[in-house]
């Protein structure tokens, strides 16, 4: 009786003892997270040539570090356009990794992914089949375009608040659109009755050439 109850006992905790080791296996896991470019998450307007990669490693096993990452930049309207391609580089960096392709077009957007490897051999993947994307801005293109709004005469308070307003039809379905404005000081924009944002600028010459986006 006793053999029996001690076999009972050794049995039940050889089954715990597995229980805890398949499941410690079914629950390790690790990602590549945090995706950012220029300290941003999908950013929309950067007017860098040369936009700097940021990701993260998450894991929940004990000394997992990179060894090894591969960066793809793509565009076009599927993401089938690869504009550039890093290779396997062999590197624990996962901040600041600049972009090194062809130059960026303005006013396109980019998406981009990442594949890490640890120091295992295992490759890790960002979990959308897109990963993440930027925007860029102007870049060079400057604003020699642009229509900009000024007060009649020349005769202002320096108190003064100003509102300007201007109208537009626009004849066609919209799919998206961006906003791209500057002013000097503290401005914020109204697109129908909706307030967009509040932007700060500052400059003692003139408006600096920085822009903010709304859709």
């Amino acid at each position: 009786m006793y053999l029996t109850s001690k076999k009972s006992l050794l049995f039940t905790a050889m089954l715990a003892i597995f229980a805890v080791i398949t499941y410690a296996k079914e629950s390790c896991f690790t990602s590549v997270t945090g995706l950012q470019v220029e300290y941003l998450h999908n950013p929309i307007g950067i007017d860098v040539k040369k936009p700097r990669f940021s990701w993260r490693i998450e894991s929940n096993r004990p000394r997992i570090m990179q060894s090894h990452y591969r960066i793809t930049v793509t565009s076009g309207k599927d993401n089938s356009d690869i504009i550039w391609d890093s290779g396997k580089v062999e590197s624990g960096l996962s901040v600041h990794i600049p972009y090194d392709g062809p130059q960026l077009q303005p006013f396109t957007r980019y998406h981009w992914k990442v594949a890490v490897w640890d120091n295992h051999g295992n490759q890790i993947t960002t979990a959308s089949r897109t990963g993440s994307y930027f925007e860029t801005g102007l870049l060079n293109t400057g604003w020699s375009g642009a229509q900009w709004i000024k007060p009649a005469g020349n005769k202002l308070r320096k108190d003064a608040v100003l509102l300007f307003r201007s109208e537009f039809n626009i004849k066609k379905e919209i799919e998206s659109a961006r906003i791209y404005s500057t002013a000097l000081g503290i401005y914020g924009r109204y697109l129908g009755t909706r307030w967009t944002d509040n932007i700060f600028t500052r400059s003692e010459t003139g408006p600096l050439p920085r822009y903010s986006i709304g859709k």
